[in-house]
């Protein structure tokens, strides 16, 4: 019995370990995602040495939800990381913590405010270990009235 269970954490462990390993191809980035609306790559952001994607699944309506994914493409994934739609600031905006799935993204739902302030962008705030940092990707301009 001590063998067999000796066995399967070995198993375990390998398993663990191969999984560990993911080399970033090897997946499929959007098939979560397929039934949230059209896909927007909304550009990419660095902030303290890392590298973010940020999609955009449907519009941007005030007053509504909406549904963004953040894939670190390089660097080192924060040990936080919180988002909103709107200015610099926050002021207005329901700021979101989102969490990484196995793979390292970033998925989230956030509230849109009801009114939209000129500028407004969907906002990426991380923490790292060199502090607090914050970069922003324009909304499309087609996704809202203000």
């Amino acid at each position: 019995m001590k063998k067999l269970l000796l066995t399967i954490a070995v198993a375990l462990m390998a398993a663990t370990s191969l999984a560990a390993q993911d080399d970033h191809a090897d997946h499929d980035h959007t098939s979560g995602h397929a039934s949230e609306g059209e896909e927007y790559h909304l550009g990419q952001t660095s902030l303290a040495g890392t590298h973010y994607q940020v999609t955009l699944y449907d519009e941007i309506n005030p007053g509504t939800e909406a549904v963004i994914s953040i894939e670190v493409e390089q660097g080192k994934a924060p040990s936080e990381l919180r988002t909103w739609v709107g200015v610099k600031n926050g002021r207005g905006s329901v700021k979101t913590l989102l969490q990484a799935d196995s793979y390292g993204h970033y998925h989230g739902h956030l509230e849109v405010p009801a009114k939209l302030p000129e500028g407004s962008a969907i906002w990426i705030d991380v923490r790292t270990e060199s502090g607090r940092k914050r970069g922003a990707v324009r909304i499309l301009e087609t996704d809202h009235t203000h």
